[in-house]
Formats: C-alpha cells, structure tokens, sequence
C-alpha cells in the first residue's frame, strides 16, 4: 500500500493567454512588497527569539497531557482513595458516657463509661475489599481520561490536516473558475458564447465560493478545539500526511478497551458493597469501663467520699433493633451486583462486534485508499496533463474543460474524504469506546 507523507495538490490548472501589461505591474509591486516584509521579519528574527506556533503529534499529546484538567481531577481522585484504602479497618465511634446528679436520693452520684463496639472479622474484609475495588475504579478512571484524550486529540489533529488540504484544494479550484469566468465573460461580449453556457460556469462558481466557506469554517472549528484540548494557541504541524499511519499497525490486533476495565470494576464494587451490606446484618460486640462514685453514707454505715470510685469492667452482644430495614438494603444491594455483571458480560459482547466491524471496515477503507493511490489519483493527474494540453492545442472548449476539470476536483475531495474515513476507522480500532 503507497502512503504519501507530504500531500501535495497536483498542477492542474488551465492555459490561459499572458497577463495584461497593468496586471503585472500590480504582480511585481505584490512581490516586491512581499520581499521587503520578508526581509523585515528575517532581521525580526535575528533580534528576538522566534517562538513555536506549530506542534507535531507528539508534542501536542505530552501538552495535553500536562494541562488537561480531567486528569488532574482524576489524579486527586485516585489520592483520596488511596486513602480511604489505608483508613480501613474502619471501627464504629467510641462512646462516652457522663452521669451526675442527686435526684429523690440522699447519695450524690458521678461516673464515666467508655464503650467500644466491634464487628465480626468478615464486615473488615468486606471493607477492604470494598475500599480496594474503589481505588482499582479511580486508577481505570484516569487511565480511561488518557486514553479518551488520546483519541480525541489524534481525532482532531488528522481532521485539520485532512480540511487543511481540502481548504487549498478548493481555493485553487476557486481560482482556476475565477480565471475561466474572467476569459468567457468576455467571450460572451464578442459573441462567442451563449448566455446558457455562462451561467453554467457562474453556477459551478458560486457552489465553489460556498464549499470554501463551509471547509474554512470547519477547518476553524476543528483548530479552536485542538487549541482547546492543548490549552494553546498553536496550530496542528502542517506537514504531516493526511493519514494517521501509525494507526495502521494495529490493523490485525485486538485492542483491550479500558471501558471493559472500567465494567468489569464496576461489577466487582457492587458485588463488594453487597458483601459489606450482608455483613452489617451480623452481630457484633461491644467492651467498655465504667468509673463511678457514690458520695454519702452508705449501707454499713461508712461514708464514702467523691474521691472513693468503683471501676466495672462491660462486655456485650450488638444486635441490630430493627432488623427488616438491613434486610432490604441487602436485598438491593444484591440486585445491583447481578445488574452489574450482566452490564459486564453485555459490554464484553457489544466490544466483541464493535471490533470485528470496524475491522471489516477498515480493511475495506484500506483496499480503497490501496485503488486510490494506485489508480484513481494517478489517472486523475493523466487526465490533467490530457485536458490541459488538449486545451492549449484548441482540441478542447475551455466549457468542455472545465466541466473536466471539475470532475477531477471530485476525485481529489472524494480522496479526502476517504481519508478522512480511514483516520476515523482506525481511531475507533484503536481506542473503542463502551460507555459515552
């Protein structure tokens, strides 16, 4: 398969008679003008550092990198699960008790309890586990936030290449029609040329006005995003090939998607959490210590101070008081696990389609771009050394040749456009997405 790096327009412009005398005085005042700001800039240059307005691929992507906002968001998320991962085992609060008063007695009471309530050693594993699949979801996540970012900067990076092309194929198409209606306009004041085949060319002339304005307004969208996804102003480097070739070495791999990653965590957190919902329906234990004082005269007749305390040592069962509300949540619970791992095994399946159509496709686009390269593009420059030379010979009307030219303008945006396809193939293979 022939892959042109530098795409270049072929010269298939018309034979036209030599420039007026005025004309080319206005030529040389152009280029000369020209020169001088040239040169100016050239001293500019030498006085101060010229700063880089283009970035290639590879520089955009390490920029994007570096200042995408999702990925920082994404980072801190994974550190703050990381440290909810070293939190566990969590324990429940620790109470503390306070009692004192003197109420329709003649003692006078003041004591402390401290109690602490534990779980069976399941609920822990459950929270750690829970707490482990948590973090694997925040680091799916930021690997997911790259790989999306990847794919959306390559996306943009060969659409600007491929409507920067498109936008000079059209220009110098607009320019060759421009001329032509220049000459036949005045054809038609000698008489030369019908009406009809004027408004013929004037028609072409106005959709080719329209098709730049439509091309230069997308190609300004597509760079105000690359700009966007770069936080720059920069523009995407002009000499790349219209073709991501890099992208066809993965024609024959199977590329894992990190949407998969992604549900098969999911899966696993919610059959965690359900795990953990199970287990708060367990009972635990509860230990404490209690310090109390009772002031006043007591029963054997000794009087015992607020300084002389008692110290009792508590243990307990934890049931739960009402059990039907940790039963349903369980029960829910359970069925958002099983929703899960269906949504998993659907994934798996849907990714499975998903790659073996765009492989298709992508082999197809492949043998097309393949007769392009080989055939069309090369007939079509065959046809412009034909029809041009059949034009300066008289062989050929210059209506009859431009309607020739005009089919072989087709050709070349159809080339584009294919281009344009095959990018588009190729980042779906590489980088297919699951969820939107």
């Amino acid at each position: 398969m022939k892959i042109t790096r530098n795409f270049k327009m072929p010269n298939c412009s018309p034979i036209y008679p030599t420039y007026p005398r005025a004309i080319l005085g206005k030529r040389m005042f152009q280029l000369t003008l020209a020169l001088l700001i040239g040169l100016f800039s050239a001293f500019h240059s030498f006085a101060q550092p010229q700063q880089q307005r283009e970035l290639t691929l590879q520089e955009a992507l390490q920029r994007a990198q570096s200042t995408w906002q999702p990925l920082k968001s994404d980072s801190l998320n994974t550190m703050a699960a990381q440290r909810e991962s070293k939190a566990h085992p969590m324990l429940d609060p620790a109470q503390v008790n306070s009692e004192w008063g003197q109420i329709n007695s003649v003692y006078r009471d003041q004591g402390l309890q401290i109690n602490q309530t534990f779980r069976l050693p399941g609920f822990y594993k459950a929270q750690r586990n829970l707490a482990q699949t948590k973090l694997e979801g925040a680091r799916i996540e930021q690997a997911r936030s790259l790989t999306n970012l990847e794919r959306d900067l390559i996306s943009t990076y060969y659409t600007y290449q491929v409507l920067y092309q498109k936008r000079i194929l059209l220009q110098h198409n607009d320019s060759v029609i421009s001329e032509t209606v220049k000459v036949l306009k005045q054809r038609y004041q000698r008489g030369q040329i019908s009406g009809s085949d004027l408004n013929q060319i004037l028609l072409i002339q106005g959709e080719s006005s329209i098709n730049i304005q439509k091309a230069s307004r997308e190609l300004e969208n597509t760079l105000r995003w690359f700009q966007y996804l770069t936080a720059s102003e920069f523009m995407p480097w002009g000499l790349d090939s219209v073709l991501w070739t890099a992208g066809l070495g993965i024609i024959r791999e199977q590329n894992p998607s990190p949407d998969l990653d992604l549900l098969a965590n999911l899966s696993k957190e919610a059959k965690a959490n359900s795990q953990l919902s199970q287990q708060l329906r367990k009972p635990g234990w509860s230990i404490g210590l209690r310090n109390v004082s009772i002031q006043g005269m007591g029963p054997d007749g000794v009087l015992y101070p607020m300084s002389r305390r008692f110290n009792t040592f508590q243990a307990g069962l934890v049931l739960p008081l009402w059990g039907r509300p940790l039963r349903e949540q369980a029960i829910a619970d359970r069925f958002r696990s099983e929703a899960m791992h269906l949504n998993h095994k659907h994934g798996i399946g849907r990714w499975s389609v998903l790659q073996r159509n765009t492989l298709l496709e992508v082999a197809d686009l492949q043998s097309q771009w393949s007769k392009f390269n080989t055939i069309l593009i090369p007939l079509a420059d065959e046809l412009t050394q034909q029809a041009n030379t059949q034009l300066a010979s008289g062989e050929l009307d210059l209506i009859e040749w431009t309607h020739n030219h005009q089919r072989i303008m087709q050709t070349r945006e159809s080339y584009l456009q294919l281009a344009m396809d095959f990018n588009n193939a190729l980042i779906r293979l590489r980088f297919p997405t699951l969820i939107p």
